[in-house]
């Protein structure tokens, strides 16, 4: 079984993984509903720029120039009129754009492959590096059309802002699951403590101390746990010292009908001192009676907190046991078994009939 403390650890990783897949979902969800369609219109102005200015100046070098606008942040494919492609930049981790696409640019359209890329739920639109993923725009140099498909260069537009950023973020996660891992320790420390109380309590060693002095919900349960602690010392003490004056209780009088009873063996006792020594046992016998009642009332009242359970039970079988029992008592007065018993009410009982 994992300890309270190996649950919260992998808890807390658990919630911190759970609210990156969620957060990333909600971003993912925000771009391709908001931003991908700004996006695309942002970087469409962009190669409509370049390629204005391609067209407006047709005695610059085409090579060069769009291998300065790579340098500067941009992935591009210039395309001919007989569709051969000249890459400026990284490559493309995906080449997937249509001939269809490319027929369409050089006949004049636009493509905005930005804004219609398929969405995908763990792929964030901006960042996915395939050639479909671009704008294109026609342009005409030197009186040859071409077309220009553009796109931003993810790794060149992370600067040194971003991977600051990006540090900063793991930094307080990291420093975030170090600082729970800390509080952890401290709010569980005070319950191992409690546990070890407990062991105490468990082999009645009541007088425990915690050092917990809290104001939380842990403190009141420590001030509560100190008090019950206290608590089943006083009763612990209550019952042995019953216990004892209980023992005593019951020593006093076996041994007055112990040394009686030793009495009325000697042959020497007069018959007077035998009559008072046989009320003494009686008496001494009440008193044990007497005390056995007690007990009984003592234990029914600790009791009465238990649900009755009401039972049926068999009223002939009661009248025997009860006129067995008292069989020796009626003898002695002379009286009558029927002279108790109603024939009327107790008439064909089975029982009734043994018994007399």
């Amino acid at each position: 079984m994992r300890s309270l403390y190996g649950k919260f650890l992998l808890l807390t990783i658990g919630i911190m993984l759970l609210s990156a897949v969620i957060a990333f979902l909600i971003v993912n969800t925000y771009y391709h509903q908001q931003m991908r369609a700004q996006n695309d219109e942002k970087n469409m102005k962009i190669a409509e720029n370049i390629a204005g200015f391609i067209t407006s100046q047709d005695e610059i070098i085409l090579e060069d120039y769009l291998t300065t606008q790579a340098n500067v942040g941009y992935k591009l494919i210039l395309f001919d009129d007989e569709q051969n492609a000249n890459f400026y930049g990284e490559k493309f981790r995906l080449d997937n754009l249509s001939n269809k696409a490319v027929t369409d640019v050089l006949n004049g359209e636009q493509y905005h492959g930005m804004r219609d890329l398929p969405k995908e739920t763990f792929v964030t639109g901006f960042f996915s590096d395939e050639s479909a993923n671009t704008v294109g725009t026609p342009i005409s140099y030197q009186g040859k059309p071409y077309a220009l498909f553009l796109r931003p260069d993810i790794k060149m537009l992370f600067s040194e802002v971003h991977y600051l950023l990006a540090g900063l973020f793991v930094g307080m996660a990291v420093i975030s699951l170090i600082a729970m891992l800390f509080v952890a320790r401290k709010l569980i420390q005070p319950i191992s403590e409690l546990t070890e109380a407990t062991k105490r309590i468990g082999a009645e060693q009541f007088s425990v101390s915690l050092p917990i002095n809290r104001g939380d919900e842990i403190g009141e349960l420590a001030i509560s746990f100190q008090k019950m602690a206290e608590q089943l010392r006083e009763s612990d003490e209550m019952r042995k010292q019953f216990i004892n004056d209980v023992s005593h209780d019951f020593q006093t009088p076996l041994q007055n009908i112990k040394g009686y009873a030793a009495l009325l063996y000697d042959k020497r006792t007069t018959e007077a001192d035998r009559l008072k020594y046989t009320k003494i046992i009686q008496s001494e016998t009440d008193r044990l009676s007497g005390l056995t009642k007690q007990l009984l009332l003592l234990t029914s009242l600790d009791s009465l907190t238990e649900k009755l359970v009401i039972e049926s039970v068999q009223l002939d079988v009661q009248i025997k046991e009860v006129l067995q029992r008292y069989r020796w008592l009626m003898a002695e007065k002379n009286i009558s078994l029927t002279a108790h018993i109603d024939p009327v009410s107790v008439s064909g009982n089975k029982a009734y009939s043994e018994i007399v």
